[in-house]
């Protein structure tokens, strides 16, 4: 028995340490290549009003899916308000992460952040006493008594500063003014004369889906199977025109996005400079809103 548990140890630490080796800088690869995530949705309780998210990274082969992040629906509260917790420590698997849908704690020691939104505006806190933002997102308007089948997906802006190598946000960026409000202003001002990206931060946008076959249609790369209000890919703001003309893969210009595979699962892909945690909050946005 003792050599069993020995050797599950060196299994895990092996698995810690090369999965730490390949995604290093908050799970996000350096080689322009997108880091492949399931991002699994459950209920709690038999009413079945508090979701629960969490976020499993997937090896080459997009089999073995290994939790690395988790958030929860606080209720009950006014507005949108998700806690994300921090599950990488453990390197848990699908078949040992039963206690995760049992529920979180805010005074766990794996909290590191929330989303909070109002309306159609979505900010991404870290952990820190002094509420660092890591993320804004603004949703267009809704429209309402519109049929939703066909109708054309609304325009999403998110503001993203780009970590440094400590997973923090430059001193320039931080600021006592609200990172949303920072982002409104980028698009009251217009969106091409900011070139949409700096060295501290780039301003993504949604990529319009092209109308194919009597509705609006986006290139996943064979990564999703049902239409949903809810698939999206993020781009810089001055690509999200571009058309595109591969059929087979994913266009090069996305940085993020999230489409349903079934029922409670989704596929979540990001690339540099968005990290996991970046990316987690920017869908939970997608579930947070009314559509």
């Amino acid at each position: 028995r003792k050599s069993e548990k020995q050797n599950m140890s060196k299994d895990l630490n092996s698995k810690s340490d090369q999965i730490s080796k390949i995604y290093k800088y908050g799970f996000c690869r350096r080689d322009n290549q997108f880091t492949r995530c399931v991002l699994e949705r459950r209920y709690l309780g038999p009413t079945k009003i508090q979701p629960i998210f969490v976020l499993y990274l997937q090896d080459k082969m997009m089999h073995n899916d290994t939790a690395i992040f988790a958030a929860q629906k606080k209720l009950p509260c006014k507005t949108p308000n998700y806690h994300i917790f921090d599950l990488s420590s453990s390197w848990l698997t699908k078949g040992d992460d039963r206690d995760i849908w049992k529920g979180l704690n805010k005074k766990d020691d794996n909290y590191v952040g929330k989303l909070r939104g109002y309306k159609d505006e979505y900010t991404l806190y870290g952990s820190e006493l002094h509420r660092q933002s890591y993320a804004a997102v603004c949703f267009g308007k809704s429209k309402r008594f519109v049929s939703k089948k066909n109708a054309k997906p609304r325009s999403v802006r998110a503001f993203l500063p780009i970590l440094n190598e400590k997973g923090r946000v430059s001193r320039s960026m931080i600021s006592s003014k609200p990172m949303v409000d920072t982002l409104k202003e980028k698009i009251k001002n217009g969106e091409e004369d900011s070139k949409g990206e700096s060295s501290d931060y780039v301003l993504l946008g949604n990529k319009l889906p092209q109308f194919r076959g009597g509705s609006y249609r986006l290139n996943f790369g064979g990564r999703v199977r049902w239409a949903s209000v809810k698939n999206f890919q993020l781009c810089n703001v001055d690509s999200v025109h571009l058309t595109d003309t591969n059929d087979t893969n994913t266009p090069d210009d996305v940085i993020l996005q999230m489409g349903k595979y079934n029922t409670h699962r989704f596929h979540v892909d990001f690339k540099y400079p968005m990290t996991a945690f970046q990316a987690l909050g920017i869908c939970l946005a997608q579930f947070a809103r009314n559509v």
